[in-house]
């Protein structure tokens, strides 16, 4: 049995796929196996994945029809034999000590579920684009599920930490033992936040590291990057749906998770209304707003606009808070194309 199984989603990467999977290969730390899940590729992408598999016992293949990366991943965790999981996209790649940085760390302390680090986003060259900011490196044990949501407030849904599963170790007894799978019914939409904050509503601590060894590659015609005209309401609304479901089923306090679901619905649509505006994609913005109504979370929102206000202050002091409650309540103003769907929730709040 492999200590670390690596999970690759693979989908038309016939130009990137040798670079992801020997960077993997060549890794200082040698015992994983690595599960290359071809979804119904078009090119010659799966029978590059054959062509590994045959080349090298510790490589292993799937292949199925397509159903985007989140049905891809669940695939593979279901077979996947490694004490540990980690993720890496196939058209990204990694440093040689990317898997012994993480499993070094997560083995060393039975109080670490999960070791995260930092990454670089490169481009066609293989060039460094952006530097993400210095980690502060640090472990971080929790008392309680208080301690443990407000780390993912403050630390996963701020950014502070990163989203990706690809920059973080798990234990797949952790795994199974809760059931964390990527939520296929959110057509591919922050699959990677709703698996960390599931997983890490059920870890005893965390680690951070500095250490850059993964590699992003940001491609220009990415999925990532491509402009949208219209906030995905319906896709937003099933990862809260995912997500408050694990929540209630397996956190004790139900009381804090009705408060704490309005919170991190509230955190997603400020992200996503962000990504708009930067992106200045606001044409069927009114549209969208009218459907906000439909949002199961919506009620517990308004409902608990002074607890949100309480909350924040607890976790970033009575400055930033007020900065917050500021901002959002300047949403409230005639020309909602411009000021996005959050306005309506502030309208409705303070009118």
């Amino acid at each position: 049995m492999p200590k670390i199984s690596v999970i690759v989603p693979v989908y038309n990467m016939e130009k990137y796929l040798n670079r992801c999977v020997d960077s993997i290969l060549l890794q200082s730390f040698s015992d994983f196996e690595v599960i290359l899940v071809d979804d119904g590729s078009k090119d010659t992408s799966g029978d590059i994945c054959d062509s590994y598999a045959l080349s090298d016992s510790r490589i292993r293949v799937i292949h199925k029809e397509n159903g985007g990366v989140s049905a891809a991943r669940n695939a593979a965790l279901n077979i996947a034999s490694g004490e540990y999981i980690t993720f890496c996209d196939s058209d990204d790649y990694v440093e040689t000590d990317w898997l012994k940085q993480l499993y070094d760390n997560v083995v060393n302390d039975n109080f670490v579920d999960v070791v995260s680090m930092n990454f670089n986003v490169v481009g066609e060259e293989n060039d460094i684009l952006t530097k993400p900011s210095e980690y502060l490196q640090f472990k971080k044990y929790f008392d309680s599920e208080h301690d443990v949501i407000k780390y993912l407030i403050s630390d996963i849904l701020c950014g502070r930490a990163g989203w990706s599963v690809c920059i973080r170790i798990f234990k797949k007894s952790i795994l199974n033992k809760y059931n964390i799978r990527f939520c296929e019914s959110c057509n591919n939409y922050a699959e990677d936040m709703i698996f960390v904050l599931e997983y890490t509503l059920k870890a005893k601590g965390v680690q951070v590291l500095n250490y850059r060894g993964y590699n992003y590659f940001q491609r220009s015609n990415s999925m990532m990057h491509k402009s949208e005209n219209v906030i995905r309401l319906n896709d937003l609304n099933e990862c809260s749906n995912h997500f408050g479901n694990f929540v209630f089923k397996y956190i004790k306090n139900k009381r804090y998770a009705n408060k704490y679901l309005p919170v991190f619905h509230w955190f997603m649509m400020n992200i996503e209304y962000k990504g708009m505006i930067e992106n200045q994609t606001i044409l069927n913005l009114p549209l969208e707003i009218d459907k906000i109504s439909n949002i199961s979370w919506y009620k517990k929102m308004t409902g608990k606009i002074f607890f949100h206000y309480r909350f924040f202050t607890k976790i970033y002091g009575r400055k930033k808070a007020m900065e917050i409650f500021m901002v959002s309540s300047f949403c409230i103003h005639k020309n909602k194309k411009i000021f996005g769907i959050e306005s309506k929730i502030y309208y409705d709040i303070f009118k």
